[in-house]
């Protein structure tokens, strides 16, 4: 298998579409496509990286912006919810995930997909939400644990 064939270069559209993107961040994409493009037809072919860490962190802040926003106007944030209860109802849908996975069903809310699916979204939403209102630095910290994983040893010298 050639090494380049599972590369992805974003297209024009997808730059220019990209909900949530700054202009910035669309011309840096564009330039680096550009970039590429010449470096490839030149042969001196060079893999990039296709997103930055600062396009990674506004991506996620944008989801954390939108789930809780969608939150607050549900009224899941008309009373003060304590840290104990958002991170309960997190391992709730990890449990509702384990007995997808248990029962092999599908989604009955989001029908193209399968209950582990929706379940483990779920708990991305939950986490996201609380992320939110507590105005986490998640993804930043996200980036960070997971440069620091690769700092570690294999299974960090566990068992499993």
């Amino acid at each position: 298998m050639n090494e380049n064939e599972n590369l992805v270069i974003p297209t024009v559209d997808e730059v220019i579409t990209a909900k949530g993107l700054k202009i910035e961040t669309s011309r840096y994409i564009i330039e680096q496509t550009i970039d590429y493009c010449m470096e490839y037809m030149a042969g001196n072919f060079k893999p990039i990286r296709r997103y930055t860490d600062s396009m990674i962190v506004d991506a996620i802040n944008t989801l954390i912006k939108e789930i809780h926003n969608t939150a607050m106007v549900k009224g899941w944030w008309d009373d003060e919810r304590n840290n104990g209860e958002l991170i309960a109802l997190m391992h709730s849908e990890l449990s509702e995930g384990l007995e997808t996975l248990r029962t092999n069903v599908m989604s009955d809310k989001i029908p193209d997909f399968v209950g582990i699916e929706e379940e483990l979204a779920d708990v991305v939403i939950r986490v996201f939400d609380m992320a939110g209102d507590r105005q986490y630095k998640l993804a930043e910290a996200i980036l960070a644990k997971m440069e620091y994983n690769k700092t570690r040893p294999i299974k960090h010298g566990k068992k499993f």
